[in-house]
């Protein structure tokens, strides 16, 4: 299958309805290294990129969204009456993912291509201004319709930047430990040598980077270009003090608290692989348009059709727009707004746990795990369908996910 990805809004990026994700456990579809019947391989080319209109030249008070009180709805902020905030769009927004899914089926991700743990850590870089190919297998299963109006993007690591106070804050967020050997879910579960293994496929960060899921992480620059090193990152407390990664982490650093903020590793013994759940957290877009493919076996091959096309490639573009994603509470409005960092760095830097994407906000403030993000939250995605009977060519596209980690992860 070939997934292109370029115009999705963050609101989008969350469910309205909720959406089956591929489990991770199962991300691979095989046992002892065999495919499982109906799963099939294809290729995937997913072209993730940020829209024209996330571009901010200026931040005003009448730019962006007002937002509702948070929990007077479904537990996040919510466009409508009683404004308690704004919603700007953020200048960039990066991060790490293992599979991209839609209509109960990853549509990108490691799949029938890879053995053993790494199908369940592998990630791949992203950053939605610089478009990168990568070729993957679906689980679109043989004869089921897989028509979804959501897609959703399983990331390991988000960070989006923002102006505000006069500097250019880049905030990062972890959604599992790093390294992976310091989850404790993976103690005594996993043995050395297959976590090990494992390892190349989690290198989110330099080495030397130790990080808690959940962590807030503040890199600030004076310029939306300067690119942030790993190293240059810092938790911040509730005070608003930076401490640099490189150093002892705070004992009260600012995180997602919330109780269903995310999801969290997870591992039990099985028969003959332990049955694996990398951490991370799912943003979601609601699509303006119709996937509808069915697909099923033939001669080996996996042959997709939709309506009257029918063939063994499968090329979707996604189109991403995150517009009016970034919620900033009253509390925090006035120095958001301002270009003093000397006067009002620290109010930002103090509330970075609540001016964050609103998805992000929702999940760390909704009340129960079976709580739906409010589709005011929702972003927009554009979808487009390609069915041809081409084989795979050398068309330059990263079959592994993990060599498009950027060189400062490594």
């Amino acid at each position: 299958m070939k997934l292109s990805t370029s115009h999705v809004s963050l609101g989008a990026l969350l469910i309205s309805g909720l959406i089956m994700v591929a489990n991770l456990s199962s991300c691979g579809d095989k046992k002892n290294g065999q495919p499982m019947s109906g799963s099939g391989t294809a290729d995937g080319n997913i072209n993730i990129k940020m829209a024209a209109s996330s571009s901010i030249a200026s931040l005003t008070g009448t730019e962006g969204c007002d937002c509702s009180t948070p929990g007077t709805s479904r537990g996040g902020p919510v466009c409508g009456s009683n404004p308690q905030g704004k919603c700007y769009t953020p200048t960039a927004i990066r991060g790490h993912f293992n599979a991209l899914n839609g209509g109960g089926s990853r549509l990108l991700g490691g799949g029938n291509k890879y053995h053993g743990l790494e199908s369940v850590f592998r990630t791949g870089y992203f950053d939605l201004a610089n478009p990168v190919a990568l070729d993957g297998d679906d689980n679109i299963q043989d004869g089921a319709k897989t028509s979804t109006s959501i897609v959703s993007m399983s990331i390991q690591s988000v960070e989006y930047q923002f102006l505000a106070a006069g500097k250019y804050f880049n905030v990062r967020i972890p959604m599992v430990t790093v390294p992976a050997k310091n989850d404790t879910a993976f103690v005594g579960c996993i043995d050395e040598s297959g976590l090990g293994e494992s390892l190349k496929y989690t290198k989110l960060y330099a080495d030397g980077i130790a990080v808690s899921a959940g962590d807030i992480l503040a890199c600030i620059k004076d310029t939306k270009t300067e690119t942030c090193k790993d190293s240059e990152f810092n938790w911040v407390d509730a005070n608003g003090v930076l401490t640099p990664v490189s150093g002892t982490r705070p004992s009260e650093p600012l995180r997602l608290t919330g109780l269903y903020a995310f999801n969290k590793s997870s591992c039990a013994q099985g028969a003959d692989h332990p049955s694996v759940t990398w951490g991370g957290l799912d943003l979601h877009a609601a699509t303006t348009s119709t996937f509808g493919v069915t697909a099923e076996i033939k001669e080996g091959k996996k042959i997709y059709t939709k309506g009257s096309e029918s063939g063994n490639t499968l090329d979707v573009t996604i189109a991403m727009d995150f517009s009016n994603q970034l919620f900033v509470p009253n509390a925090a409005a006035s120095a958001f707004a301002s270009s003093d960092y000397a006067t009002d760095g620290v109010t930002v830097r103090k509330n970075l746990d609540k001016i964050t994407l609103r998805q992000i906000y929702q999940y760390n403030t909704r009340t129960s795990a079976s709580t739906n993000i409010d589709s005011d939250n929702l972003g927009t995605a554009t979808l487009s369908v390609a069915i041809s009977t081409k084989e795979e060519a050398a068309d330059g596209d990263v079959e592994d996910l993990s060599t498009t980690l950027k060189p400062s992860s490594k």
